[in-house]
């Protein structure tokens, strides 16, 4: 019996590389997969052309669907449906695995016409998730303070900013797709709106890291039946083959048998207090990240000091030469370079407020045993996304900052944190859960024929 199809598609490059490929790693030791591709950069390109990592990688198709659309925004999206509609038309795929089915177009359209011949689609989390109802008030209030003016009150700010997202929703969810040739988008989800998550459109099953993750997919409106957990590949069978292949395999330590502090820096410059929302400026987030960089350069007087901006700060030299100004001892990084090579050769990892990136999720994968430290010194709305993660030292001051730092230094941090450690509270739901991908993609598969069937 022929072995089934599978269609590949891990929405972004970013997504691609730490986390999703490791599934295609998987996948591609059993299955025949279709790999549609994002703009990949040299290095990935010639790793999927390996065909002992890769054997049964049949073809990679380019999508291209962030690509810049010029004057005119209709000429892409037609392309698209119609690179979605042929892909599926020349497979026919049995089996469709993607990262959403609700973040683009290109998602819904791909889905859309998976779902007509019947074939099995699993949607499979990419990334850090938050709960969709708490990023899109985030969101809007980011939009309500810097896109709207600031004499208007904040109420009518929000309203207006609200009235844009039906705006976009009704163009993206209805115009574009009727342009293309297609109906509507109908659904109770939408990525313009920010409301509902991956699993409530055309996927048959939902794959999340964990319970936790699982219960804010249920909170945005996925169905639990749909929802089953699986590992990050980082801490299943694709570990080695992503640590030697795209982590460890060309690190160079730029300051060898040194002592060396990891800071990420977020890209946004204002924040909001949780509960009241109320502003967090500039000039104040400016200061409190001055104070605690003057804290770490004191205590560790002897340790490289390294800064990872946001990829969306990029080559920012008005920042660069403000750190520079608060500490001389300091490395900063390229935004856009992989983090993961940075996390290697650290001994401490820092997040600043907001903490709530990928970048300090994916180091808590690669390198578990490492001090990681996620910073919410002013309770930030959204800043304590960290707080019951095992692993990550949720810190929400400065004192406990200092016996932190000083801890690392006297290499007791360990006996430190445990001390200061705080049980989840509560119970959480239960999913389903599977050791690997493979086995995931069997047991749901079999599920999936049985429901046709019936």
């Amino acid at each position: 019996m022929k072995d089934p199809l599978v269609l590949f598609y891990p929405h972004t490059a970013r997504a691609f590389r730490t986390t999703l490929i490791g599934h295609l790693y998987e996948i591609a030791q059993v299955y025949p997969v279709v790999l549609l591709s994002e703009q990949l950069d040299d290095k990935m390109n010639e790793l999927l052309k390996r065909r002992e990592l890769f054997p049964k990688l049949e073809a990679i198709i380019p999508v291209d669907q962030f690509a810049a659309s010029g004057r005119n925004p209709f000429h892409p999206n037609v392309r698209l449906a119609a690179i979605a509609k042929k892909v599926i038309r020349d497979y026919r795929p049995s089996i469709v695995i993607t990262a959403s089915d609700m973040h683009s177009l290109f998602d819904m359209y791909l889905l859309r016409y998976a779902k007509k011949i019947n074939s099995l689609i699993i949607c499979v989390q990419p990334t850090l998730n938050l709960e969709t109802k708490q990023s899109s008030r985030w969101v809007d209030l980011l939009n309500a303070y810097t896109r709207m003016p600031d004499w208007l009150p904040l109420a009518l700010r929000m309203m207006l900013v609200k009235g844009r997202k039906w705006i976009g929703h009704f163009y993206c969810h209805w115009i574009m797709p009727l342009c293309a040739g297609e109906l509507p988008l109908n659904g109770s989800s939408s990525f313009v709106l920010l409301r509902g998550n991956s699993g409530m459109r055309d996927a048959n099953f939902q794959i999340v890291f964990s319970a936790r993750d699982g219960e804010n997919y249920v909170k945005d409106g996925v169905l639990p039946s749909k929802i089953v957990c699986l590992r990050h590949p980082l801490i299943g069978p694709a570990r080695s083959f992503m640590m030697n292949n795209l982590i460890s395999a060309d690190i160079v330590d730029p300051f060898p048998g040194q002592k060396k502090a990891l800071i990420f820096m977020p890209a946004e410059e204002i924040a909001f207090k949780a509960g009241s929302y109320s502003l967090i400026t500039k000039e104040q987030r400016q200061e409190l990240y001055a104070d605690i960089l003057r804290d770490v350069a004191r205590i560790l007087e002897d340790w490289q000091i390294i800064i990872k901006p946001h990829p969306d700060l990029m080559k920012n030299s008005a920042v660069r030469e403000w750190l520079m100004s608060i500490v001389q001892n300091l490395y900063m990084a390229d935004p856009s370079e992989a983090v993961d090579k940075y996390v290697a050769i650290s001994d401490l990892i820092i997040e600043l407020p907001r903490a709530a990136s990928t970048a300090t999720f994916t180091a808590l994968l690669q390198c578990p045993g490492k001090p990681i430290m996620a910073l919410d010194f002013d309770h930030e709305y959204l800043g304590d996304l960290y707080r019951d993660v095992e692993g990550v030292e949720y810190v929400d001051n400065k004192e406990d900052l200092i016996r932190s730092l000083i801890s690392v230094k006297q290499h007791q941090y360990e006996e430190w944190r445990q001390k200061k450690k705080i049980t989840a509270s509560g119970k959480r739901m239960q999913f389903h859960e599977f050791p690997d991908i493979i086995t995931a993609v069997r047991s749901l598969r079999e599920i999936h024929e049985s429901c046709l069937s019936n």
